[in-house]
């Protein structure tokens, strides 16, 4: 059922809901006018069109008559199968696609953007959208994973869980090896830091904490704050107000702080292959009588997904396994914290902050937020060694997963900072070094080659690619989201992937470029187009006229620095559909891309 059509579900008695209809106006605000549908990360209606389609992309500013359910109302017999997109938006209140189980049969609904009449840049979309209706219904489609937009009200809640237990694995001194590349600064300010590996992203300042951690597609952890309270004492330290000594390199940062008579060394450092972080604590002294290690966690999905995807979040702590589970999106947004040591007490809740007093006992600041919040405080006199690991994983993975994931990571946690920076160092054995005269040069082409690398990243169901830059979503989009799901460029960029995979090839890693033509030519439009912008919640879009020449220039690169014709073989179709796509627009025949009258 299309457009008008749509009001038979009421005619029929299917859906005892009375729909509703809202009229818009669509102009052209430099991004075209693209209207459409987008699942809930997947459906099969969107088979070939990676989870979204524009089905109508008029030439003119026109009104646009849209029949569904909107603001809070929703169908109280059928299912939301997509939502309004606009250029780049999800309206998550607009829900205009929706599917109907009536006995062995289905009804797709569409009360929007099928228009057959116009003239209109997407036919194909279009055709390939209705074409997936047909296919669906009939039973023909099922190789797509199945997911509805829900609406259900979120809350905070406790709940029981349980994993088989394991041995507890103390922390140790750690013996840090020199480092690939290091900067040094003699007191830490309120400048950006960042440890990145393939599937994890710690972003903090350098003064002390961490302010976000990216497990893509999710934050996973945010507002983690260490405090210590000295023997014989009353007074809470928090670290992130005292400025130490800051070592920043590719694989850890080393924070070293003088707290009393009692030297306090931090080093966090990152998996450069798992979704693993560790935050180790070692210190000299009798000083120290309580660290206290505090964290928020929101699970919000990446943008352009709202924080209520993220549905209603769940907490629990496993003793079994000294840890800390948080869990969102019905089980398929997961973080785990464990410790080395056995806390002497936590606290969990639905707080906007926790304080921990002196005489032991936890102050609560009441939100309705949905966020947990947690506090965890430990005997420093009762720890064996002097140090503690805190050990973070996260995963959108089920539960299970992630309790395999740290039971098959904890025994190497004390190792962790020795792989990492063996890593690094192999790095610099395979790409172009260049030794000039001048050693800061010599410094920074080495910075460049493996920071460089830091920004490749892997979104499980997406692939590894370049992403774009990092930074926290402390300001959102201009500032203007309540709860940002936007850290800073952390998605992948096409054009951007481009040019920075022809200084690759040029360095010797043909690995990465290879990566990067692989997601190009995955996430290639029904046309041929490639992405400008492919976010790690797998929202692409399409709106670069320059991306789609240089895919071609990045292949063609590729090829005459590593001489792989086997792999250009596997993405051929690929390229010649690109390359069908950028003839298409020169509508005046002389050899070059016409911006303004075919859709970009």
């Amino acid at each position: 059922l299309s457009r008008e059509a749509v009001f038979l579900l009421n005619t029929w008695g299917i859906e005892k809901q009375t729909l509703q209809v809202v009229s818009d106006t669509i102009t052209d605000e430099g991004f075209g006018r693209p209207l459409g549908f987008h699942a809930f990360k997947s459906h099969p209606l969107f088979s070939g069109l990676h989870g979204g389609v524009y089905p109508n992309k008029a030439l003119n500013d026109h009104v646009v008559r849209k029949i569904g359910f909107f603001g809070d109302e929703i169908p109280s017999e059928g299912k939301v199968a997509g939502i309004e997109w606009r250029y780049i938006t999800f309206h998550e209140n607009s829900k205009l696609l929706l599917e109907y189980q009536i006995g062995k049969g289905k009804i797709i609904a569409a009360g929007a953007f099928l228009d057959y009449s116009i003239q209109n840049y997407n036919v194909m979309q279009l055709n390939l959208f209705t074409h997936n209706v047909f296919l669906y219904t009939s039973g023909q489609l099922d190789h797509v994973n199945k997911y509805f937009w829900e609406y259900t009200p979120q809350t905070v809640k406790e709940v029981l869980f349980t994993a088989d237990s394991m041995p507890l694995v103390e922390s140790c001194h750690w013996n840090i090896p020199d480092l690939s590349a290091e900067l040094v600064r003699e007191k830490g300010l309120n400048d950006f830091v960042t440890l990145a590996g393939r599937r994890m992203l710690v972003m903090g300042k350098e003064k002390g904490g961490i302010d976000e951690i990216w497990a893509h597609p999710f934050m996973s952890l945010r507002d983690y704050q260490v405090e210590v309270v000295l023997n014989n004492s009353h007074e809470i330290i928090q670290l992130s107000k005292v400025s130490p000594k800051i070592t920043v390199s590719p694989e850890m940062i080393i924070r070293k702080y003088r707290l009393g008579d009692t030297d306090l060394k931090e080093i966090i450092t990152v998996s450069f292959d798992k979704p693993v972080v560790v935050m180790h604590y070692e210190w000299a002294g009798k000083s120290f009588g309580k660290i206290i290690v505090k964290q928020t966690s929101n699970l919000r999905y990446m943008w352009p997904y709202s924080a209520r995807t993220t549905g209603e979040i769940e907490y629990s702590w496993i003793p079994g396994i000294n840890s800390m589970l948080v869990s969102g999106d019905r089980g398929n947004l997961n973080s785990l914290t464990s410790f080395s040591a056995i806390p002497e007490t936590y606290m969990m809740g639905q707080n906007d902050s926790v304080k921990y007093m002196p005489e032991g006992r936890f102050e609560l600041y009441q939100t309705d937020k949905i966020q947990l919040n947690s506090a965890f405080v430990f005997n420093a006199n009762e720890i064996h060694g002097q140090s503690l690991n805190v050990c973070f994983i996260a995963e959108a993975e089920d539960k299970e997963k992630i309790v395999a994931l740290l039971q098959n990571q904890w025994q190497e946690v004390n190792n962790l900072f020795f792989k990492t920076n063996q890593y690094y160092k192999s790095l610099l054995k395979d790409y172009l070094l260049i030794e000039s005269p001048d050693p800061v040069f010599n410094d920074s082409y080495k910075w460049s080659l493996l920071r460089m690398n830091q920004f490749v990243q892997e979104t499980p169901g997406i692939g590894t690619s370049l992403m774009a830059g990092f930074a926290t979503t402390a300001r959102g989009w201009n500032g203007n989201q309540k709860i940002s799901g936007r850290p800073g460029y952390a998605w992948y960029f096409g054009r951007d992937g481009v040019w920075s995979g022809m200084a690759m090839n040029a360095s010797g890693n043909f690995g990465t470029v290879k990566n990067i033509l692989q997601v190009l030519d995955r996430y290639q439009d029904v046309t041929g187009k490639i992405f400008h912008e492919l976010t790690s919640s797998g929202a692409v879009h399409y709106d670069a006229s320059d991306a789609s020449p240089l895919y071609l220039f990045l292949a063609a690169h590729y090829l005459k620095f590593s001489g792989d014709i086997d792999f250009i073989r596997t993405i051929w179709p690929g390229l010649k559909k690109a390359y069908g796509y950028i003839l298409s627009t020169d509508t005046d025949g002389d050899g070059l891309i016409e911006n303004t009258n075919v859709g970009h």
